[in-house]
């Protein structure tokens, strides 16, 4: 009994299956999403690069440097301290 309903629940999918049009567009969707992931991944990366480019990763060293060591001091120990390195 348990195949009989088996098999037939595999028919009707199967049938639904051939039964089902394709969308004729589909692929023209499917190009747009994929073009579009594309773009903005390639605009992410050009963000990020120049984001990277303008840092100036020396003050961030000291900035870090400053956090670490004077984060129980007061903010004007840090500044002063960033002002005598630069």
């Amino acid at each position: 009994m348990y195949v009989k309903m088996e098999g037939e629940i595999m028919e009707k999918l199967l049938k639904d299956i051939k039964e089902t049009n394709v969308d004729e567009g589909s692929d023209q969707k499917d190009v747009g999403i994929w073009t579009g992931m594309l773009i903005g991944t390639l605009v992410q990366t050009i963000v990020l690069i120049i984001i990277t480019w303008r840092t100036d990763w020396d003050k961030q060293v000291l900035r870090l440097l400053c956090s670490a060591f004077f984060s129980r001091c007061s903010k004007i120990l840090c500044t002063k301290f960033l002002l005598n390195l630069t």
